[in-house]
């Protein structure tokens, strides 16, 4: 019943993509008043050695009423030619609700990556994403939270560290739909 209902298959061609092409992906549900300890962890191994590859990916995460969880979102790449890491990210965080993101990117000069993230928090959710981009060809984050409830709360972080040409674009959106929520966001 989630799926597709946080990001736009009209306005974004990245998620139309996506949305007709999935290959792969994760969907993490964590109950009510659950805390999960452990980090989770959605690895993707790619490998580009007899031809280039094209992978999309979809992600769709559910943190439960009061419930807590850390994710950590890592892509690899192997081989001498070029991949496209397509991936779209859908999060709802129900009231109470904590969830930490970490998108961790760091690939072969050759890789592009686009990660398209969006957000639903109900009242006093708390999100935490953080992003890290190391290498790659061209890395592409465009990240949106709707905080949707009265007192909600969301954290965007990110750093990026790139040499020769690589390129790294973030872009972010910070949806206050009700008056009463908090958010921060910093990018170095």
């Amino acid at each position: 019943t989630h799926l597709g209902t946080l990001v736009s298959i009209q306005t974004n061609a990245f998620v139309a993509a996506n949305t007709a092409c999935i290959t792969d992906g994760a969907l993490v549900r964590i109950p009510k008043n659950v805390v999960v300890d452990a980090p989770i962890v959605i690895l993707s191994i790619i490998h580009a050695d007899t031809s280039s590859v094209l992978v999309q990916p979809r992600n769709l995460i559910e943190v439960g009423e009061n419930a807590q969880v850390s994710i950590i979102m890592r892509t690899e790449s192997y081989g001498n030619n070029a991949t496209l890491t397509n991936v779209v990210t859908e999060c709802f965080l129900h009231a109470g609700a904590q969830c930490s993101w970490t998108s961790l990117q760091d690939d072969h000069e050759q890789a592009a990556m686009i990660h398209s993230m969006q957000l639903h928090q109900k009242a006093h959710s708390v999100s935490r994403l953080m992003t890290v981009s190391l290498s790659g060809s061209v890395v592409r984050n465009d990240v949106g939270a709707i905080l949707a409830e009265y007192g909600a709360e969301a954290n965007m972080l990110g750093v990026y560290s790139i040499a020769g040409s690589s390129l790294v674009d973030n872009h972010t959106v910070m949806d206050h739909r009700v008056p009463h929520c908090h958010s921060n966001e910093l990018f170095k």
